[in-house]
């Protein structure tokens, strides 16, 4: 979202929740201000209510993509890495979205979905740093 692109990242989205995490203090504050908005926009955009948890990046689990959010167990991991590649899937198919089916692109659904492998294992900052270095 514009509204929050700088000093935040979205960390997990569940099937009623989305979790934001906050670089700075402010940026949380930013964020749960427009809370309302933020939430309006994903509801749109996902075609149902989502509600909005934000946490500080000190609150957020490394690597974990959200507060505390399991993944603990090899198990929950990978459901979850699993769920998260369904749910990317999903999102890359939304051609209101980007005005095309972007699954059709070659080798992009398997690179997202490697990309969220990485973070997840990784944690975003490793994972980008990686990424970057290529």
């Amino acid at each position: 979202f514009n509204l929050i692109r700088n000093g935040t990242v979205l960390a997990e989205v569940s099937e009623k929740t989305f979790t934001v995490i906050a670089t700075s203090p402010f940026a949380k504050r930013y964020a749960e201000q427009k809370q309302q908005q933020i939430e309006g926009i994903m509801s749109r955009k996902v075609g149902k209510p989502m509600r909005m948890v934000c946490v500080s990046q000190g609150e957020a689990g490394p690597g974990s993509g959200a507060a505390g959010a399991g993944g603990t167990q090899a198990a929950d991991k990978k459901e979850n890495l699993e769920d998260m590649a369904k749910k990317a899937s999903e999102i890359l198919g939304m051609e209101a979205w980007w005005g095309m089916d972007l699954r059709t692109v070659e080798g992009l659904e398997e690179a997202v979905k490697d990309d969220l492998v990485a973070i997840w294992s990784k944690g975003m900052t490793t994972a980008m740093k990686e990424l970057l270095e290529k």
